[in-house]
């Protein structure tokens, strides 16, 4: 693999400094999206919002959201996830469990 090939590469797979304020960054576009497609909360959890967590290679942009019309769920995550190079993971907060509801209630960023 040559020079530009491998630098490419390691741009590609491994975050630089600053990446998790470029994933914040997303994070506010796909928010003011998601506002605009109904959305009544946003809440941001994960290693994006959390500055005690390390925001890796692996690192995403985890969302909860609630107020989107679920017959329109998957096509408006669509849209979100054209908003970032990010992996985007956005889960819908009428659907998930208690335990989880009070993760986010007790961690999560309202956005």
């Amino acid at each position: 693999m040559d020079r530009a090939s491998l630098l490419n590469h390691l741009r590609a797979t491994h975050f630089e400094s600053g990446d998790r304020e470029r994933a914040q960054a997303d994070a506010r576009r796909i928010v003011a999206y998601l506002r605009s497609e109904g959305a009544a909360r946003i809440i941001g959890i994960g290693s994006a919002f959390e500055a005690t967590r390390a925001f890796t290679d692996r690192s995403d942009i985890d969302l909860v959201v609630a107020g989107i019309d679920p017959r329109r769920f998957f096509a408006v995550s669509a849209g979100a996830a054209r908003l970032t190079d990010f992996t985007l993971d956005l889960t819908a907060l009428e659907t998930v469990t208690a335990a989880f509801r009070d993760s986010v209630d007790r961690y999560g960023v309202e956005l």
